[in-house]
């Protein structure tokens, strides 16, 4: 069984930031990407859950952990792998290396099988049951608890457009990360980049919905939550340290 799946990326214009290094949504893009590509191979992708049961994989929550931002023309790997499952929840950890094999960044995940028609998680034994699970270590022992950010909050909203969304109808997961970045903005992040950050998934923003963003940050920490009217839809956090002396 394939219990490890690895894959190359070359870091093209459209994959880096104003400072050429890896931006932070398109770290996030190869995460999903790579996630899927696994559970195609084993038979577990996109077409084969739909088909057979119809539900997708949704992503409920993350970690990055990130030591080196790699820069435009770069090659990094990325080796991910399934943890056991947990009730409704099936981990993933993914590493990244550098082209010298050097171990730059790390991902702990969480994903779900949600019924297309209603929303709703479901229990699919079969998956749960037959999903390899290799005895390595997760990625990230555990996930980060939040930091305490005590700045006045900013409030801003926006609305879910077209640019925003993805083939399950919603908002991308990795969309959240460029939210977080406008919040945070160049001087901030000419200066600083993001070491570690948490997203928590919990409901999804659909097409035209109209979100209330509350950020705070400071120079080593930042959050940002998403409301729609008092529901918490996501919430993220974070770390930030110097940018690394390649910038």
């Amino acid at each position: 069984m394939l219990e490890t799946y690895s894959q190359q990326y070359l870091l093209k214009t459209c994959s880096c930031d104003h400072l050429s290094r890896w931006k932070f949504s398109d770290i996030l893009v190869q995460l999903q990407e790579i996630a899927g590509a696994q559970c195609t191979q084993l038979g577990y992708g996109r077409i084969d859950l739909y088909k057979k049961y119809g539900v997708v994989w949704v992503i409920t929550r993350t970690q990055v952990n990130m030591r080196r931002y790699p820069a435009f023309g770069e090659t990094v790997t990325l080796t991910t792998y399934a943890g056991k499952p947990r009730r409704v929840f099936f981990p993933r950890s993914t590493l990244i290396f550098d082209a010298q094999g050097e171990r730059i960044g790390e991902s702990l995940s969480q994903w779900v099988l949600c019924s297309v028609e209603d929303r709703k998680m479901q229990t699919i034994q079969e998956v749960a049951e037959h999903f390899p699970v290799p005895d390595l270590p997760p990625a990230i022992p555990a996930f980060m608890p939040p930091p305490d950010v005590h700045e006045n909050p900013s409030e801003e909203t926006r609305e879910a457009l077209y640019s925003d969304l993805d083939v399950n109808g919603h908002v991308n997961n990795t969309r959240y990360a460029d939210w977080l970045c406008d919040s945070l903005g160049i001087d901030l992040l000419t200066r600083r980049q993001i070491s570690s950050l948490v997203i928590d998934y919990r409901h999804e923003i659909r097409p035209g919905n109209a979100i209330t963003l509350r950020s705070n940050h400071t120079e080593d920490a930042f959050s940002l939550s998403g409301y729609i009217g008092d529901t918490l839809h996501f919430d993220i956090s974070g770390l930030l340290t110097g940018r690394d002396e390649q910038a």
